[in-house]
């Protein structure tokens, strides 16, 4: 079973293979590493931004920017006794990307909310992926010229299976880095043990209920939370 001295032995470990990304600066994770307190075994808490610098842009990226910085913002306290729902309130992920073309910056950010109210307008998973966010907003709010003709809604939220921060760096690294300019680190033994405890500890749990909501009604108050779109008869 998983302990916050297990977690942190698996950030050191994936820190280790970061290193080696010259466009990445680990510092702040770094510091945050060895900041983990690793005596309450049963909750882990930290907080980090880590921030990707000067990234070629994914294929078909409007405007054509020549590169694009992403900075990742992680706010976890994961209570690893409560398998089902590990995380609270303070839970945050947010992504905010930007980049320079003709002298104007575009930017946009998605965040990975955890939401445990139930009075909502709109349907809310507990756990969504959202495009857009406060710091778009104000942004706008700002200068209004500045996004030119976007929309910004605040829907859809996505479900989506919850993240810490190394299933995070590892979204990222993943959908923002060519296979062939981040494949040795992927493929990195130690990089891939800590991403797989991460899936066991997080991504099982969640899926689990979605599940077990279909086969036997199991922890369905929990899959309709996780996906409130799903039908009890």
């Amino acid at each position: 079973m998983a302990n916050s001295t297990s977690i942190k032995n698996d950030f050191e470990a994936m820190l280790k293979v970061l290193e080696g990304i010259g466009s990445l600066d680990v510092q702040n994770l770094s510091q945050a590493v060895g900041y983990m307190d690793t005596y309450g075994q049963d909750v882990v808490v930290y907080a980090f931004t880590l921030t990707f610098w000067q990234i070629t842009p994914p294929d078909n990226t409007l405007p054509p920017v020549s590169n694009m910085d992403i900075r990742l913002e992680m706010k976890v306290k994961e209570n690893l006794n409560n398998t089902y729902e590990p995380f609270d309130s303070d839970y945050a992920m947010q992504l905010y990307l930007s980049g320079i073309k003709g002298g104007q910056q575009y930017m946009c950010s998605w965040h990975l909310d955890l939401d445990t109210t139930t009075d909502h307008r709109y349907i809310h998973p507990r756990f969504h992926l959202t495009y857009g966010g406060k710091k778009m907003r104000d942004k706008l709010k700002d200068d209004n010229s500045v996004f030119g003709q976007l929309l910004l809604p605040v829907t859809p939220r996505i479900p989506c299976a919850p993240m810490d921060g190394v299933l995070a760096i590892d979204f990222i690294l993943n959908h923002f880095y060519k296979k062939d300019d981040i494949g040795d680190v992927l493929s990195n033994s130690q990089y891939r043990k800590a991403v797989k405890a991460s899936q066991i500890r997080i991504w099982k749990p969640y899926y689990e209920s979605l599940h077990r909501f279909f086969v036997s009604n199991e922890q369905a108050g929990l899959g309709i939370k996780y996906m409130p779109s799903l039908i009890i008869d």
